[in-house]
């Protein structure tokens, strides 16, 4: 373990863990944990930790199973809040599903389950004035036209919805501010975004952006759910914070708002987030949000040699 490990796993209040490849933040993540639980007496139940994949959510929650268990302390993982942001916030709004305005028999659908409804629902998309300007069905390549899937056009119609959801975004103020801005390509944004809404609610199905979004407005809307939550939650570690969007940051603000004891990991430097989207806003205004929060940075690499380290530098400088 090394000085920056060591201050990260003992820091107390808003924290920033700047971490690339190998550099070892899933080891600094757990050993906070074990610390945390170990040390400071914190309940598992009292710490939430987030990470970008369900594929990272199980390879923590096994090394972590694993060293906790060295330790010989026994923890059942299940009562800690585990997993990427729309698993959490599934299990807040199961807790408190009588304060939303969900159905009681809503089903929860996934990034391919979603895009296949808007492929059942494609032509009622595409009836949308001037729809061609924002979902194209074909381009120009080396003066060929070349015709874009229907299955690629729903992908984009659900990359474009999922955004504005998770931008906060209405479709009615958007019409009234700024249809006719873009050549009208927003209010054709706005038309997509309500009809899906619509179709959304017609089938009772919740996508992942909404189950955020759901999530943010119960906890605005009811201060007695976020008090319970901010005094069970004492402790929250975010993983990957440079792919946060806006709901996810609100959402971990309100959250983190009673003990201000939140660790983010992130990477400021890698240009590869461009290609997911990720702006990494939030990491560059980390503190300007956290004014007394630190910034620590793990630099040393247990993974790749120092010939391979300064061609990898030497790149994302360019």
């Amino acid at each position: 373990m090394n000085d920056s490990q060591k201050a990260a796993i003992l820091s107390e209040g808003p924290t920033l863990l700047i971490a690339g490849p190998g550099t070892g933040k899933t080891y600094t993540i757990i050993q906070r944990v074990l610390y945390l639980i170990r040390e400071k007496r914190v309940k598992p139940e009292e710490i939430m930790l987030v990470t970008y994949t369900q594929k990272a959510s199980k390879e923590l929650t096994t090394r972590l199973t694993d060293v906790l268990s060295k330790a010989g302390i026994e923890v059942n993982l299940h009562e800690m809040y585990i997993g990427t942001f729309h698993h959490i916030c599934r299990k807040i709004l199961k807790e408190f599903q009588e304060y939303t305005h969900l159905p009681k028999n809503y089903l929860s659908v996934d990034q391919f389950e979603q895009q296949y409804m808007v492929y059942e629902h494609l032509s009622e998309f595409a009836a949308i004035p001037n729809f061609r300007r924002v979902i194209q069905d074909s381009y120009l390549k080396q003066g060929k036209l070349i015709g874009i899937s229907p299955w690629r056009q729903c992908q984009t119609i659900c990359r474009y919805v999922n955004g504005l959801s998770e931008e906060l975004l209405l479709p009615e103020e958007m019409r009234r501010t700024c249809g006719n801005l873009l050549g009208g390509r927003i209010e054709v944004l706005a038309r997509m975004m309500m009809k899906y809404t619509r179709l959304e609610e017609e089938g009772h199905f919740i996508d992942f952006s909404r189950l955020q979004k759901e999530t943010y407005a119960l906890l605005s809307s009811y201060p007695e759910i976020l008090d319970r939550l901010q005094k069970r939650i004492r402790y929250i570690m975010i993983d990957e914070y440079q792919d946060t969007n806006t709901v996810q940051f609100k959402l971990v603000s309100l959250l983190a708002g009673k003990y201000q004891n939140l660790c983010v990991v992130g990477d400021d430097d890698q240009s590869i987030y461009k290609f997911r989207g990720a702006t990494i806003e939030n990491i560059l205004s980390f503190e300007e949000n956290y004014p007394d929060g630190k910034v620590i940075r793990l630099e040393q690499n247990y993974r790749s040699t120092q010939t391979i380290l300064d061609a990898a530098n030497g790149v994302i400088a360019h």
